[in-house]
């Protein structure tokens, strides 16, 4: 799991009582002797993985099996972003039989052409790809009756995935070049949008300001800094100085550490 978002992930599971399913065993190993991995992504730093999150709780719920938390891989993939490490890292693990969720199709590629080569290999190696809002190009688990796949089934299942596949990719299209236009458009107006600069207000009245967002609001860290403009890597080194120094994992406990500091 990309340990530069784990924190993200865990917090979000924690707050949101959902250690029912998500759990630091492989029980899936256990019970059918392969893997089941998970892969999530959002296209900006500034969007987290709450909604994707959820909806694989609710559907392990329904299925009625548990998400080894360490086989969960994020990527935050923007346009400056020419790979998806943790999905390459993922990719290296697969083995046949093994499973892969995602929530979307477009999880898989980001164009026509990369979604439909990985979906091929995917099939090629005996994969099992399961999408979250896609039934009919969802394998099934090994707890559920198997479908017979017969040359009828393939050839539905190839016309229902270059039907979704076309979409998302169009829909892609859309936006980046509605994304281009609006920079052009602001750019000629004098405005330069981007990241705040990571010199921005790192000071331990704006990290407290920080942690009592993050528990008010509940959201994540990221989502909150964005709101505050105090640097992420910064909260996340101050975190972990702060609770291998004082032996607490709470964030109302570290706030609480940090107000008696000021």
């Amino acid at each position: 799991m990309n340990k530069e978002y784990i924190e993200e992930i865990k917090q979000f599971i924690n707050e949101n009582n959902m250690n029912d399913i998500f759990i630091e065993e492989n029980q899936f190993y256990n019970l059918y002797n392969c893997h089941l991995y998970v892969y999530i992504r959002v296209s900006t730093e500034s969007q987290d993985f709450g909604r994707q999150i959820l909806e694989l709780y609710e559907w392990a719920q329904k299925k009625g099996i548990k998400i080894y938390i360490d086989h969960i891989f994020c990527d935050k993939y923007t346009g400056k972003k020419t790979t998806r490490k943790q999905y390459e890292e993922m990719h290296n693990l697969l083995r046949e039989n093994d499973y892969i969720v995602v929530s979307e199709l477009n999880r898989l590629g980001r164009n026509w052409d990369n979604t439909k080569k990985e979906w091929q290999f995917l099939i090629d190696k005996n994969i099992n790809t399961i999408i979250l809002d896609n039934t009919m190009l969802s394998a099934k688990l090994p707890n559920e009756k198997q479908e017979v796949i017969t040359l009828e089934y393939k050839f539905v299942r190839d016309i229902v995935f270059n039907a979704i596949n076309y979409v998302a990719s169009k829909k892609i299209e859309e936006v980046s070049r509605s994304t281009k236009d609006g920079l052009k458009k602001a750019k000629l107006k004098g405005n330069f949008p981007g990241r705040p600069s990571p010199n921005t207000d790192s000071s331990k009245e704006n990290l407290i300001n920080t942690l009592k967002l993050c528990i008010n609001e509940n959201i994540g860290y990221r989502k909150a800094c964005l709101q505050t403009r105090y640097p992420i890597g910064s909260l996340t080194l101050k975190l972990k100085q702060i609770r291998e120094e004082y032996n607490v994992k709470n964030i109302s406990e570290i706030l609480e550490i940090l107000e008696k500091e000021k």
